[in-house]
């Protein structure tokens, strides 16, 4: 009778707190999944940009080294052209005391 009752009743509830149970957990699962989507979605997006950085970095430092070269190539070119302007100032004095030497003689 009454005890039996009781049982019935209590297996029907502990049904209901199960099944309201089991959907707490299947929400939260559901919920766990789109969170990771996400945090997938957001680490590819982070990667990308990343990735991006990383490009304009790379394409502004063969910029600057690009430049750096020019710059070596054009200092080099200048002292080279130093180079014979002191060769020719060396030559000129050479000249100067050759003809000073045969004027005097």
């Amino acid at each position: 009778g009454f005890f039996y009752d009781q049982l019935v009743r209590e297996r029907e509830e502990w049904g209901l707190e199960r099944a309201r149970l089991l959907n707490v957990i299947e929400v939260q699962q559901r919920e766990i999944d789109r969170i990771r989507g996400e945090g997938r979605e957001k680490a590819v997006e982070v990667a990308r940009t990343f990735g991006d950085a990383v490009g304009v970095f790379e394409e502004r430092l063969i910029g600057v080294e690009t430049g750096v070269a020019q710059e070596i190539k054009l200092l080099r070119s200048r002292l080279g052209e130093r180079g014979v302007e002191d060769k020719m100032a060396e030559i000129e004095k050479k000249l100067d005391w050759v003809c000073n030497t045969l004027a005097k003689r």
